[in-house]
């Protein structure tokens, strides 16, 4: 098996028909069906169920290959950018998304690496923090800022040290807080 026939598998998976991935790679139907009877031959399952209007379903082992077929291509496309970062300035688009509540900070650090990183173009996506974990388990964004970590095994959150929020009170209720409010004595409101 090679990367050719996980493209076409992935893609078959998309479209869920062979005629349309067919189309969609610019290639014949009869020869993308032999790859994948191939393949299925090869690993020795199903990855699709067929009906009678040839549409095509996912077996629970296609299923699990597509996962793993997935994440073997993306980590291909990694390796293949990382090379040829080695060798180029930096450039081309970082898709990165956020939250409402943290727009502000992105904005900040956007600018600050657009002044380091000309070339770099930004693409920016505004989420919930469940529409932004599905952007980057499909690569469609490079990384989130958000107010909610993720909890999934193909993404790794990390703590960011300065979250510029501030508490805002009506002029006339400070609460008795002074300075500056830990969470602690922000839960302790009321």
């Amino acid at each position: 098996m090679d990367i050719r026939q996980l493209k076409y598998f992935v893609t078959i998976a998309q479209e869920g028909k062979i005629t349309t991935a067919a189309k969609r790679l610019h290639i014949a139907q009869p020869p993308l069906s032999r790859q994948l009877k191939q393949m299925e031959e090869e690993l020795g399952v199903v990855l699709f169920d067929r009906n009678k209007k040839k549409n095509l379903t996912l077996t629970y082992e296609g299923e699990v290959f597509l996962k793993r077929a997935k994440e073997i291509l993306h980590k291909l496309e990694d390796s293949i950018l990382e090379v040829r970062e080695l060798r180029e300035e930096v450039n081309g688009t970082l898709a990165v998304g956020s939250t409402i509540y943290c727009a502000a900070l992105l904005l900040s650090k956007v600018s600050k690496i657009r002044g380091m990183y000309p070339n770099l173009m930004f693409n920016i996506w505004e989420g919930e923090p469940s529409r932004l974990s599905g952007l980057l388990e499909n690569r469609q964004i490079d990384a989130a800022v958000t107010t909610t970590p993720f909890h999934s095994k193909n993404i790794e959150a990390k703590s960011l040290p300065e979250v510029p929020c501030k508490l805002v009170l009506p002029g006339n209720q400070s609460y008795g807080l002074k300075g500056e409010a830990g969470m602690k004595e922000i839960a302790g409101l009321r």
